[in-house]
């Protein structure tokens, strides 16, 4: 009896002995610490905002213990909304784990397709091409990007599609034709206030071409092409005030 209790007890302390020794090596003998962090894929965030977010969650505790201590306690998506949390230019955030020490990190960052601003409530948003505003951002124009004025009354904020899409394709469809068909940069666009889906694009040639969303953007501009190529001579043409092409086949100008 008394040789059964010793062997119990042994048997229990070598238990604990290697329990011990697991966890000493789980947590405290660096095999799996997180030694490395590599983030990739941003270019307009700053790589320190980032690399911050990571140090700060890895020294987080679970179950009482920082996580940066065993690379199994990160969890990916716990992470991941940890560094969405830096921009909103952040679209995606991708976490790899490397071979136990390591963490990658991959960031997609929204591109800016255009300047939104929002005359009612006086701001400016940069826009990706689905039409998603994802910072604020200063007024402006140019040709390189969409630029467009919003004079509805309406609020915007960040996470928000500035316009249905159908309409948003409208305007970028407008734009690509004036370009191509006749040679016209876009420098502005304008949503009027109560206009029931008019706007009006503001031309480099210092003219206004007024259209209507219910109508065919691309019949719009074919019809303008026309307009433009039989009815003005270019005299005309360089003092045009603005073109109204808001009914169908019928053009109006100054």
């Amino acid at each position: 009896m008394k040789h059964q209790r010793l062997r119990w007890a042994f048997l229990a302390l070598g238990l604990l002995v290697v329990l011990g020794v697991g966890i000493y090596g789980l947590f405290f003998a660096d095999l799996f610490n997180v030694e490395a962090i590599e983030i990739s894929g941003n270019s307009a965030i700053n790589h320190n905002l980032i690399l911050d977010s990571v140090n700060q969650y890895l020294e987080n505790r679970r179950f009482n213990i920082p996580r940066r201590l065993n690379i199994f306690l990160v969890n990916k998506d716990s992470l991941a909304e940890a560094i969405r949390g830096v921009s909103s230019r952040i679209e995606t955030v991708k976490i790899k784990k490397g071979l136990f020490h390591e963490i990658k990190v991959e960031i997609t960052e929204f591109k800016t397709f255009g300047v939104w601003c929002q005359l009612k409530i006086d701001q400016c948003f940069s826009i990706d091409k689905a039409g998603r505003a994802f910072e604020e951002a200063p007024a402006s124009s140019g040709l390189i990007l969409l630029h467009v004025d919003d004079h509805r009354d309406k609020t915007l904020e960040i996470g928000q599609t500035v316009l249905e899409k159908d309409w948003l394709e409208q305007l970028i469809l407008a734009r690509e034709l004036l370009d191509q068909k006749l040679e016209l940069k876009t420098l502005n666009i304008v949503l009027v206030e109560d206009g029931f889906g008019e706007y009006q694009i503001e031309t480099n040639e210092g003219w206004r071409l007024l259209l209507k969303r219910d109508l065919s953007t691309q019949n719009q501009i074919d019809a303008l092409s026309i307009f433009l190529e039989k009815e003005l001579t270019k005299s005309e043409r360089a003092n045009l005030t603005y073109v109204d092409a808001r009914i169908k086949n019928r053009f109006y100008y100054q």
